[in-house]
This record gives C-alpha cells, structure tokens and sequence, in this order.
C-alpha cells in the first residue's frame, strides 16, 4: 500500500475548472 497525490481537474459550481490534489492510496505489489 503505497499513498500518492493525485492531482484531480474537476469543475465547480460555477463552471471554472479547478485542480484538486488528492491523497489517494495505490495497491502496489
């Protein structure tokens, strides 16, 4: 299990696109 930052491009209410950084866990062997 290794943890990550993503980073994640979503849009808010108003439209405007907005990167997200995200820690976000792998399964790795």
């Amino acid at each position: 299990l290794s943890i990550r930052m993503i980073e994640v491009v979503c849009n808010d209410r108003l439209g405007k696109k907005v990167r997200v950084k995200c820690k976000y866990p792998f399964l790795l062997n």
